[in-house]
């Protein structure tokens, strides 16, 4: 089966940085990746833990025999990166088997790659409607919520999961992690105990408990929960991707950098973790590293907007520019709130030597336009700290010193017309004279 894509915990991008979380007694403690800073506590709700025995889970649905070998060309074709071809086979699928709940949730998985998020959605819902506790799905669908910022949907969706299979620990596990990303902290860490009370060594419990604790500022006790979670299951991706951000919070970029790698290496099509080490890269001006994941990053979620306002800033320090460019404007037409986009397009145009056929007073203007346009969308949100009140003022010395080679260039070139001119008239007045001598003496 194709593995689901992952959104949990996005990147806050802006101007190519990224924002980890921090000490809690320092700083506002912030959700990795997302540069939001946390609650330092929150209180139980007392609701959001399942109460009652349920539903007893349905038998799985097994796939028609003729339906199987099908799929199977599907997922090979998948594999390949012949998306096209593997959404025929599984459509094909649900043909001979209208309960191929699997064809269906993998039709979703090609839909959201190829950036159809409504499509994505209809998939995903028709598998879990297939095969009511389908996991895969389920999660699927609450991770796209949570990417677009709709945490209280993603809640909803598992929520009602959850109390319709209180036993599915699988379940309870996803439900305490959208939780987690809702910010109810101690709502997910009272869901993961639940699961526990089942399986005292359930990894995947013991780590939602660990990312609660990190986002509650609790380091040195979601590192130990970290380290529980290794021994049981030393291929928890997320383990790593979320230690990353203690390393950073103590100075250590190299192994930070390393956390976010093994991530990727354990799930191949971790893009949260693409994007955070691909930030890594841009701070440290490797921008050709940068540029190739944050490339397969958006070959994957191609989507998600705050990923490509990232792969627009490595291709911008690549040079790309026209490539930036149009990355930029998809980054905008994904997210037209993502005014971090308009200030990198602005930067563009500044430190681009070549764009859109554009002079470079052309190219100053613009940029001189588009960070008005993100002092003005930011109004008072706008800090004083802000990078755009350095670039404007220089874009607009920028633009005077442009104007004045220019008017310079034109002076200049005015000179060099007249003399040529005043040279051609010398020239042709002795070219008279000699005529006159010659005609002279002919008489």
């Amino acid at each position: 089966m194709i593995r689901s894509l992952s959104y949990f915990t996005g990147a806050m991008i802006f101007a190519g940085l990224i924002l980890s979380c921090g000490g809690a007694k320092k700083k506002p403690d912030r959700a990795p990746g997302t540069g939001e800073p946390t609650a330092t506590g929150d209180a139980i709700t007392g609701d959001a833990v399942p109460t009652g025995e349920g539903e007893t889970a349905p038998p799985e649905h097994l796939m028609n025999e003729d339906a199987r070998g099908i799929y199977n060309e599907g997922v090979a074709a998948a594999k390949s990166g012949d998306l096209a071809q593997a959404a025929q086979e599984f459509k094909r699928v649900l043909k001979i088997d209208p309960r191929a709940h699997q064809a269906a949730y993998n039709l979703g998985v090609i839909a959201e790659r190829q950036g159809d998020d409504d499509g994505a959605k209809t998939f995903y819902m028709s598998a879990y409607e297939m095969q009511s506790n389908y996991l895969p799905a389920i999660r699927a669908h609450a991770n796209m919520e949570v990417r677009k910022g709709n945490t209280d949907a993603a809640v909803e969706i598992l929520k009602q999961k959850a109390n319709q299979y209180p036993k599915d620990t699988r379940i309870l596990n996803a439900y305490a992690n959208v939780l987690i990303e809702a910010r109810r902290y101690q709502d997910g860490i009272q869901v993961a105990k639940q699961v526990l009370k089942q399986d005292e060594r359930n990894a995947e419990a013991m780590l939602r408990m660990g990312k609660a604790n990190l986002r509650l500022g609790r380091h040195e006790l979601a590192s130990a929960i970290f380290e529980q979670v290794l021994k049981i299951d030393p291929d928890q991706a997320e383990v790593y991707f979320l230690r990353a951000f203690i390393k950073l919070d103590e100075g250590q970029k190299a192994a930070a950098v390393s956390d976010f790698n093994m991530a990727i290496e354990k799930r191949p099509d971790y893009v949260e973790a693409m994007n955070n080490v691909g930030t890594m890269y841009l701070l440290s001006g490797n921008y050709e590293e940068a540029r190739g994941i944050f490339h397969r990053a958006t070959r994957i979620s191609p989507s998600w907007a705050k990923l490509q306002l990232n792969y627009g800033s490595a291709l911008r320090g690549a040079g790309e520019w026209q490539k930036a460019k149009e990355t930029f404007k998809t980054a905008m037409s994904l997210d037209a709130g993502l005014k971090g986009a308009v200030f990198n397009m602005g930067l563009l145009y500044y430190v681009a030597d070549e764009l859109d056929g554009m002079e470079r007073l052309g190219r100053l203007n613009e940029a001189e336009r588009l960070f008005a346009q993100y002092k003005a969308a930011m109004g008072s949100q706008l800090s004083k700290n802000d990078p755009v009140h350095k670039y404007l003022k220089e874009v607009q010395l920028a633009v005077k010193r442009e104007e004045r080679r220019l008017e310079a260039e034109k002076e200049r070139k005015e000179q060099e017309a007249k003399r040529a001119e005043e040279r051609e008239a010398k020239e042709a007045a002795g070219e008279d004279a000699s005529a006159t001598e010659e005609e002279d003496d002919w008489h």
